[in-house]
């Protein structure tokens, strides 16, 4: 069974007490973090007008309040996911997600994706390979830092190769 890890890039100034990460979560003080709470209190300034202003229809103002309301949930979500390393499995959570987890033993391969222009912002997709099933994607929100979740892959490939 081959166990190995791609995309794995360590931070410049890592050393080793770095690179041994067993829990990573995305944050509040991020790029994509500050931009989500901007566009969320946008969107509620926009309900709030849509509640004051007597020429606005109740259509418009239930379009607004679901604007509202997904725009919080989205935001909510995207702060509190994380990725941990428990005993034997890696486990993904968010406050509004389904909690799932993968054992070590069956995990194959895993893989962290880029996608967007920029390597420093974007969207990033953990893949994990198991053996007999497909492969189980975790799409994170765009609140993640690259540099903890470089040291997690790290984590995970040191854990990977403990149970070889």
């Amino acid at each position: 069974m081959a166990n190995s890890v791609r995309v794995v890039r360590a931070s410049r100034n890592s050393d080793s007490s770095r690179t041994c990460c067993i829990e990573a979560r995305a944050r509040i003080f991020s790029f994509g973090g500050l931009l989500l709470l901007v566009l969320s209190c946008v969107v509620t300034g926009i309900f709030y007008l849509s509640l004051t202003q007597p020429n606005v229809t109740g259509v418009q103002q239930l379009i607004a309040f679901v604007l509202f309301v997904g725009s919080w949930a989205y935001f909510v979500n995207g702060i509190t996911e994380r990725i941990h390393l428990t005993g034997k499995a890696v486990v993904f959570c968010s406050a509004l997600g389904r909690t799932r987890a993968i054992p070590l033993t069956e995990l194959e391969d895993l893989a962290l994706r880029h996608q967007g222009f920029n390597l420093d912002r974007g969207f990033e997709i953990v893949e994990f390979r198991i053996r007999g099933r497909d492969i189980e994607t975790f799409a994170l929100g765009p609140c993640w830092s690259r540099a903890n979740l470089d040291n997690l892959i790290l984590s995970l490939q040191n854990a990977l190769d403990q149970t070889t």
